[in-house]
């Protein structure tokens, strides 16, 4: 796992790499926030759960795609190859 996960992503954008996953995700203001707010609430969980595995990268991965739509998170599952049957649903959900 990357150690400074946030920095990791600005120099992603930095590079204009963001775009190669999706051309919608763009690093805003808003999206740090959301980074900040993940790294505390996974501090917090490591010090509670401490014998709780989990992979946080996928954490980090759901706060960065979290603002795509339902199509574009579809295209992007096809794109990498995943199985998202349910993806435009948990979407919707989410938003209501």
């Amino acid at each position: 796992m990357e150690p400074e996960p946030i920095q990791a992503i600005e120099r992603m954008d930095e590079f204009d790499l963001l775009q190669i996953i999706s051309p919608e995700i763009r690093l805003t203001a808003d999206l740090k926030m959301l980074f900040e707010e993940v790294r505390g609430v996974l501090s917090w969980f490591n010090h509670l759960y401490l014998e709780e595995p989990y992979e946080s990268w996928k954490v980090y991965w759901h706060g960065l795609t979290s603002a795509l739509d339902p199509k574009a998170l579809q295209a992007l599952g096809r794109d990498f190859k995943w199985e998202m049957p349910r993806a435009a649903e948990w979407w919707r959900r989410g938003r209501e």
